[in-house]
């Protein structure tokens, strides 16, 4: 859901961020 004129704040975050979706794809996995 992010804006295309975020993508530069995203981008300095994204490393830490990717690793924040995948705990979350996991429990969300686990959950369902």
């Amino acid at each position: 859901m992010w804006h295309p004129e975020r993508d530069a704040l995203t981008g300095r975050i994204e490393p830490g961020a990717i690793k924040v979706i995948n705990e979350l794809n996991t429990i969300l996995r686990a959950m369902h």
